[in-house]
């Protein structure tokens, strides 16, 4: 056996073990003395974190549990004084039947009006002596309204142009370049012309009224008169061309085409130009029954701008257009408005039918394809005007906005919709408003408009995703909205969208379906589900969001994350409030019959509680009236307030719940096992003696060697 003096390992060796028993066994002491075994995230770092997140959403559960408790004892002293308001009622109405017996003279009257005056101030000194800490709770504070939608007038005008449809033949001279072999024809007289099927070339027009025709024609290329001006007529002009050439090119403005019989224009596959190049400004007018199909635009548009062109106005009435770019793969031009990075006025489309399909829609019902809006700009920087949809059927798939502007870094102006059906199949932007990355102005929807739409990322209407942009948007009455989303909100914005303001009427919000809008951590400013953000939206209020039952409600908190809350709306009770619906006809009353019904019918219409009197048989029978009305007001509060005190009973108990679930999750996640820690202390403790006792012997081990030197 060796003897060694400069390093005694064996000591060197029991030290390191006697002090990872020592460590081990602290480590043990310091979890049976705190009775968790997570004491920091050194511990366990992601049980640490996961725990963390339990203690905070447990001690804001333990709130909202005594945040519901507090808030029902506020409806219960509510409903208290609005059961005594119904007691004082029954008695104010023994005291018009009363009156209104004659067996009373007019001096009895007189007593009882005086006991009726009391029974009304003590309605009224109920209603505003009713609070909880200083809130005084039926005095109408936190009552319903119905604010009214604040539409902005219809900026509407027709744009259909009274012309004069062109009645004598003409024909043309087809001119060959000797240098090039190009054809071309010039037409320099008005007339209706028919194109010839073996004519590949241009045609350049001069006169201001034409009529073209023709089937099976091939590269043709329309020119219209240089000054604008243009009366164009289309009656069964098919045309499909392969060149990168637009197939009709109006210049100037104040031009029109006329739709007659059934037409197809159709671009090349790969075009930079619009099928129709509006110029400086077109009216497209059908006659309600011919056809229009459009097909083969790629950068340019199908009607409206070549790419990073310049163009003016678009007005479409009375047609029936159908852009068909499937085949093609889609198309980066909008279908009415901007090509690739171009520019347009504004666009206007009237009782018109019009169908936009650039791609495919998937099961869930999102459209796949072009990215651009199909009426409005197209892409790539693109912009457009106003846009303006009054009675008329639009359907658009695409990956884009239905409606507005296109992706990226496009814009449109206001955009207003009214009396029109809308399908609307997009994925990542808007349906109607601003495309992916894209703003638009503010959105008007008016009385009378259906709208369908579905958009994976975007809103139905507003934003769509990539910091989007929408300024206000307004919805009239008598408008239903359904749509479908993973990531946006019915009406608000699109997945990391913005939007300025809504405003809803509250007869359309009845009817809007927010069953699938994203809803998980969505910040909601009114209890309405889809309206407000999408996911990781931001929606600035800078008005309000009319609702149904819109106001100033009391709001009991219940939940962990903003905006989980119940709005309690309680209506004023105060005598000159107390007022019913007064019966018609429909609630079997046969008024015809009952002139004199009828006429205490409309006197008591106009009064409310603090306008009864009983100091008359007539104002007696009045009076009954009244009361009744004020009766199933204040009934209609007290079950409302009924309702909430229940509402809030389940809540608590899905509350407590809650907590009790979260808080045996964080134990079995945080607590220590004090059996399993003492077992590790004690076997620690004993290993610590053990190698404190061998770091002895280690140590007393070296002196021996003094042995070998005596």
């Amino acid at each position: 056996m060796s003897m060694k003096v400069m390093n005694n390992m064996a000591a060197t060796l029991s030290i390191g073990e006697v002090n990872r028993n020592i460590n081990r066994r602290n480590e043990a002491l310091r979890k049976l003395a705190s009775g968790v075994k997570l004491n920091s995230a050194g511990d366990d770092a992601s049980g640490f974190a996961i725990s963390a997140k339990m203690q905070v959403r447990l001690r804001a559960l333990y709130q909202d549990v005594q945040n519901v408790q507090n808030g029902r004892s506020m409806l219960r002293v509510a409903a208290g004084g609005i059961e005594n308001i119904v007691s004082e009622l029954r008695s104010l109405k023994e005291l018009a039947i009363n009156a209104a017996n004659d067996h009373n003279s007019d001096a009895d009257r007189q007593i009882l009006q005086q006991e009726f005056d009391e029974r009304v101030f003590t309605i009224d000194d109920i209603a505003n002596t009713t609070n909880y800490n200083g809130k005084v709770l039926l005095r109408g504070g936190y009552g319903r309204s119905t604010p009214s939608s604040s539409m902005p007038p219809l900026n509407y005008s027709t744009v259909w142009k009274n012309v004069s449809q062109p009645t004598v033949s003409g024909t043309f001279t087809v001119d060959v370049d000797p240098d090039t072999g190009a054809t071309s024809a010039t037409i320099d007289s008005d007339g209706v012309y028919t194109i010839p099927s073996d004519f590949s070339g241009t045609i350049n027009i001069k006169a201001k009224n034409v009529q073209l025709s023709g089937t099976g024609l091939t590269n043709v290329n329309i020119i219209g008169p240089s000054g604008g001006g243009a009366n164009l007529w289309i009656d069964g002009l098919d045309i499909t061309n392969s060149d990168d050439d637009n197939i009709i090119n109006f210049q100037g403005d104040n031009n029109v085409l006329s739709i007659r019989g059934d037409n197809s224009l159709k671009g090349s596959a790969s075009g930079s130009t619009a099928i129709i190049n509006v110029g400086g400004g077109l009216v497209v007018q059908g006659d309600g029954t011919s056809t229009l199909t459009i097909s083969g635009h790629q950068q340019g548009a199908g009607i409206g701008s070549d790419q990073g062109g310049t163009c003016g106005d678009i007005g479409i009435c009375d047609a029936n257009i159908t852009f068909d770019n499937t085949s093609f793969g889609g198309g980066a031009g909008a279908s009415i408005g901007s090509g690739i990075g171009g520019t347009v006025g504004n666009i206007q489309i009237e009782n018109s039918v019009i169908a936009s399909n650039a791609g495919t829609v998937d099961a869930n019902g999102y459209g796949n394809g072009a990215y651009h809006a199909a009426i409005g700009s197209g892409s790539g920087g693109a912009s457009c005007g106003d846009i303006l949809i009054v009675d008329s059927d639009i359907s658009t798939i695409c990956t884009d906005t239905g409606i507005g502007s296109g992706f990226p870094n496009c814009t449109c102006g206001n955009i207003e919709i009214a009396n029109s059906n809308l399908e609307l199949h997009g994925n990542l932007s808007a349906c109607i408003g601003a495309g992916d990355a894209s703003s638009c102005g503010n959105i008007s929807i008016y009385p009378g408009t259906n709208i369908t739409s579905f958009s994976t990322k975007g809103a139905g209407i507003g934003s769509g995703q990539n910091g989007s942009t929408a300024q206000d948007v307004v919805i009239g009455s008598d408008v239903t909205i359904q749509h479908t989303s993973e990531d946006g909100a019915v009406i608000g914005t699109g997945y990391n969208g913005y939007i300025n303001m809504i405003r809803i009427d509250g007869d359309t919000l009845a009817n809007i379906d927010p069953s699938t809008a994203y809803t998980d951590d969505t910040q909601l400013f009114f209890p309405y589900s889809g309206i407000g953000n999408g996911r990781d939206g931001h929606a600035a209020i800078a008005g309000e969001i009319a609702t149904p039952i819109s106001g100033h409600p009391l709001v009991i908190h219940h939940g962990t994350k903003s905006g989980q809350a119940l709005y309690c709306y309680i209506g004023d009770m105060q005598s000159d409030a107390l007022k019913g619906e007064i019966p018609t006809a429909e609630d079997g009353y046969d008024l015809a019959q009952n002139p004199q019904l009828k006429a205490i019918l409309n006197e008591a219409g106009s009064m409310s509680l603090a306008d009864a009197i009983v100091t008359t048989q007539h104002d007696a029978t009045v009076a009954i009236r009244v009361i009744d009305g004020a009766l199933d007001y204040a009934i209609g509060e007290a079950t409302t307030v009924g309702s909430y005190i229940s509402r809030l009973e389940y809540t608590e108990s899905n509350l407590v719940t809650a907590s009790e679930n979260t808080q045996a999750s964080e134990s079995t996640i945080r607590d220590a096992d004090i059996a399993k820690e003492m077992l590790e202390h004690t076997k620690h403790n004993i290993l610590a003696q053990a190698s404190q006792s061998m770091l002895a012997q280690a140590n007393q081990a070296m002196s021996s060697v003094l042995s070998l030197l005596e």
